[in-house]
């Protein structure tokens, strides 16, 4: 046997024990990983509250989380977490869906009739109203954490805008 073949040997050798490795290495990555508890999403009530609907966000993380990508997976998943007013909405749209009157078959049929269903559509009205309502009265911790969820249900207000209000509303001692 040549120097060469004895290298390509040795080369050939060590390529299947890195390849085996590899394998081995990327196993056990995926036995971590389906180890990793995932916390479910709270269930949703009906609540007509724009921080209700958080809901949908946790869904699809949830669903990343656990590499859920089927459509009718996501929307049947999804409606186990509906409690209360939600499950009798969501039982008159299945009876609707078996009559044939509407469908909502992928996850983003479902959050258009949801949000259709339980979400203000003048949200961010309503929250520049009780933005320019709300008064620094108790502890600066509650103020702003009460300010910052008004500002996240109005997408389009500029930061100077909200820079203004949010002093604007401030105790004196506090500005």
């Amino acid at each position: 046997m040549s120097f060469q073949d004895k290298v390509m040997s040795m080369l050939a050798s060590m390529e299947s024990r890195i390849e085996a490795l590899a394998t081995r290495i990327e196993s056990r990555d995926h036995e971590e990983a389906s180890r990793v508890e995932v916390p479910k999403p709270q269930g949703f009530s009906g609540k007509r509250n724009a921080k209700e609907l958080h809901i949908l966000w946790h869904m699809e993380r949830y669903f990343e989380a656990i590499a859920l990508i089927d459509e009718v997976a996501k929307v049947r998943t999804a409606t186990l977490y509906l409690t209360d007013t939600a499950t009798l909405w969501w039982r008159r749209r299945f009876a609707d869906m078996e009559k044939g009157i509407c469908t909502i078959e992928t996850w983003e049929d479902f959050k258009r009739e949801i949000k259709r269903q339980f979400y203000h559509e003048d949200v961010a009205y309503l929250a520049r109203k009780n933005m320019r309502h709300l008064k620094h009265i108790g502890s600066i911790r509650d103020y702003v954490k009460e300010f910052s969820s008004l500002m996240l249900e109005i997408p389009n207000m500029p930061e100077e805008e909200l820079l203004f209000n949010f002093m604007d509303n401030l105790q004196g001692w506090a500005e």
